[in-house]
This record gives C-alpha cells, structure tokens and sequence, in this order.
C-alpha cells in the first residue's frame, strides 16, 4: 500500500510486470518437468518477488519501523509446526487433520500469548 499512499502508483506496475515474469518463466521451466507443482512453485516465486520488491523499495519511499525480531521468531515458530506435522507420518486424513488443526492452534495461541499485552498497551492510549 505504500506505493498509493506516496502516490508512487507507478511501481504498482513495474511489480506486477516482474511477478508476472517469474510467473511464465518458471511455468515454462517447471510444468513440463513436474507438472501441476511447478505452477504451485511459480505463484510462489512470483508472490515472493513482488514482495520483496515491495518491500526494498517500499523501504526507500515510506519506511515503516516492523519488529523484525517477532517476525522472526513467527516465521521460524511456523517452521517447526510444519516440520513436526511433515516428521509425524500421519497416514490417515483424520488424524492429519486433527494434527494440522491442533499445530495451528498453539501457533495461534502462542501469537495471541505475545501480542495481547501490546493490544491491551495500544488500547490504553
């Protein structure tokens, strides 16, 4: 959003035209080989491109002060969770699901455990 609000709409475009590279680059590139996941690993490519396009010349224009710490430890937290649900060897699509919403959960839990006390501070001002 930062684009519209510096109103640098220009480089709205020049992100979606380079997502959209990776896009048919890699769709080229990767569907003949593995199929239907190479698509899934294009869109990914291309969200993660614009992201950090967003992001390094976003930080130019209008610089926001994230917490890159909690961030951090979010993404690394995910990480594990996933790691856990890939290294349990869940067969049955029950019990994958149970595992996967209780993984959730805590992940939640935990954000909600970190963040309330910064809400209930937001709130006071």
């Amino acid at each position: 959003i930062w684009y519209k609000l510096t109103e640098k709409t220009i480089w709205g475009l020049y992100m979606s035209l380079a997502g959209s590279v990776v896009t048919i680059v890699m769709l080229f590139g990767l569907v003949p080989v593995i199929g239907y996941m190479g698509a899934a690993w294009a869109t990914l490519a291309s969200f993660f491109t614009m992201m950090m396009m967003s992001f390094v010349v976003g930080r130019k224009f209008y610089y926001v002060a994230y917490n890159y710490r909690r961030i951090t430890v979010y993404i690394c937290l995910a990480i594990v969770f996933w790691l856990i649900y890939q290294g349990a060897g869940i067969e049955g699509v029950a019990q994958q699901v149970v595992i996967a919403n209780t993984l959730v959960l805590f992940f939640v839990a935990f954000v909600w455990a970190i963040e309330k006390p910064r809400k209930l501070l937001l709130l006071r001002k």
